[in-house]
């Protein structure tokens, strides 16, 4: 589990005498712990003290699954990283260009931004690399939806 911040934090609580209630957890502290800190069902499922299944059921639910973890990792990497890599790349010369790119790719609506991923799938090797590994879990696991 990588950086298992919240998985911890609720450990600690429950080893010192919480009861952790399952039932009122959040989309955003199940996702957290599944998509973000990688706790197996399992593991979380143990730390509640409720069977596996249960927070398999919930996960599905909440449409928290393998396949909307790696679409939102790549939204993130389009809107964030990329960006980013894009001011490393080009010179101070060009930095208000490249600033002007990176608020209109932040501002951009969903169907758009489906369109930049589209595009970057076919013309840069590492976003490229992401959809693969993309499309290998979906098959693996299912529809990402």
């Amino acid at each position: 589990m990588d950086n298992a911040k919240l998985y911890n934090e609720l450990l600690s609580k429950k080893n010192s005498g919480h009861n952790l209630n399952f039932d009122s957890i959040t989309y955003d502290e199940l996702y957290q712990l599944w998509g973000e800190e990688n706790c197996p069902d399992s593991v979380i499922g143990s730390l509640f003290n409720v069977p596996q299944e249960k927070v398999r059921k919930k996960r599905y639910e909440y449409d928290i699954k393998m396949g909307t973890v790696k679409s939102n990792e790549l939204h993130k990497m389009i809107t964030t990283e990329i960006p980013q890599d894009l001011l490393l790349i080009y010179n101070t010369n060009d930095s208000d260009k490249v600033e002007s790119v990176i608020k209109e790719l932040q501002d951009l609506s969903e169907q758009e931004i489906n369109s930049v991923i589209n595009y970057l799938i076919k013309n840069n090797s590492k976003v490229k690399s992401m959809a693969q590994d993309s499309k290998r879990l979906k098959l693996l696991f299912g529809k990402f939806k």
